[in-house]
């Protein structure tokens, strides 16, 4: 049996509902873009539950690709903020583990305090 096609009224409001996500996704980027944010996966989810009305006509599926563009968009932004901020972090890993200039191998005693190292097995 066929799914039956909404009606003019549905896919109106499934219109509304992605102008105001996408208003919503202009509006909050910087907060979006943010590294601990997760309202781009709620963005997309949300656009997930409209598709199936946004799909049925020609207008919401316009809509819905401007959103996912803009998703894509955000979250390679977002990406590329987590980038800028792990670089300190890593930096101090490499301190803390004995890698830098001189040394390409971590240093395993460092990485594991309290723990002796290991002997080579005796043959």
């Amino acid at each position: 049996m066929a799914a039956e096609l909404p009606t003019s009224e549905q896919q109106a409001q499934t219109r509304a509902a992605l102008r105001q996500l996408d208003h919503d996704l202009d509006d909050n980027k910087q907060r979006l873009t943010e590294t601990s944010s997760t309202g781009l996966v709620e963005a997309q989810q949300k656009a997930n539950e409209l598709y199936k009305v946004a799909c049925t006509e020609s207008r919401g599926a316009a809509l819905d690709a401007t959103i996912l563009n803009k998703v894509a968009t955000l979250g390679a932004e977002q990406a590329g903020n987590l980038e800028k901020k792990s670089e300190g972090y890593v930096r101090s890993l490499k301190t803390k583990f004995g890698v830098g200039s001189s040394s390409t191998r971590i240093n395993w005693c460092a990485a594991t305090p309290g723990r002796r190292p290991s002997r080579p097995p005796a043959f």
